[in-house]
C-alpha cells in the first residue's frame, strides 16, 4: 500500500524527510541513505510487533474463543438437543445429522455430507407421501412390442404374409430360435 492512500503516514513521512534534510543538508545520496535506514528501522519494528502479536496475544484470543465454545453447559446443550430432536420430527431428517449440525460437532464436511444425503430423503419421502395422497401412482411401463407373432396371429395370416413374416424373423419366437 502506498503512502498517499494511508491516512496520516504522510504526515509523519514529510516530518522524517524533513528532519533529515535538516540533518544532512542537500546531499542526496546520504539523504536517501538515512531513508533507507529509516524505513528499513522501521519494518523491523513492525515485524517485531506482528511476531509477537503471533507468538503471544494470538493463541490467548484463541485458546479463549476455543474455552467458550466447549464450555457449553449441559442444559444449554439439552436444549439444542430438544430442538433437534423437534425438528427432526417435523422434517423427517435424521436427529443425529440435525444435533451434529446444530451443536457444530464433527467434521464439516462429514455434517454437510450426511445433512445433504438426508435432504435428498426427506425430498423423496415428500413427493411419494404427496402421490400417495392424491391418488397418483406412476404408471407401470407397458412392455415394448419387438414384432414377434405368436401362433395366434398364425392362424389369422395368409400364407404369404406367413412367409413374408419367417423371412423378417417375426417367427423366430414361436419356431424356437430365441
Amino acid at each position: 500500500m502506498s503512502e498517499e492512500n494511508r491516512p496520516g503516514v504522510e504526515d509523519a513521512w514529510a516530518a522524517v524527510k524533513s528532519k533529515i534534510k535538516d540533518i544532512v543538508g542537500d546531499d542526496m545520496d546520504k539523504a536517501f541513505a538515512l531513508q533507507k535506514l529509516v524505513q528499513s528501522e522501521s519494518d523491523r519494528r513492525v515485524q517485531r510487533a506482528v511476531d509477537k502479536f503471533r507468538s503471544e496475544t494470538l493463541p490467548q484470543h484463541v485458546q479463549k474463543e476455543l474455552d467458550a465454545m466447549h464450555s457449553k453447559k449441559p442444559e444449554q446443550v439439552l436444549a439444542v438437543k430438544e430442538k433437534a430432536l423437534e425438528f427432526s420430527a417435523r422434517t423427517g431428517m435424521s436427529y443425529e445429522t440435525v444435533s451434529r449440525l446444530l451443536l457444530g460437532d464433527g467434521e464439516p464436511d462429514d455434517v454437510l455430507s450426511a445433512l445433504e444425503e438426508d435432504i435428498n430423503t426427506v425430498k423423496i419421502n415428500y413427493v411419494e407421501e404427496k402421490l400417495k395422497i392424491h391418488g397418483v401412482n406412476p404408471l407401470k411401463a407397458q412392455p415394448v412390442w419387438d414384432g414377434s407373432l405368436t401362433r395366434n396371429d398364425l392362424r389369422r395370416m395368409s400364407p404369404e404374409q406367413i412367409s413374408k413374416a419367417l423371412a423378417s424373423g417375426r417367427l423366430d419366437s414361436v419356431m424356437g430360435r430365441k
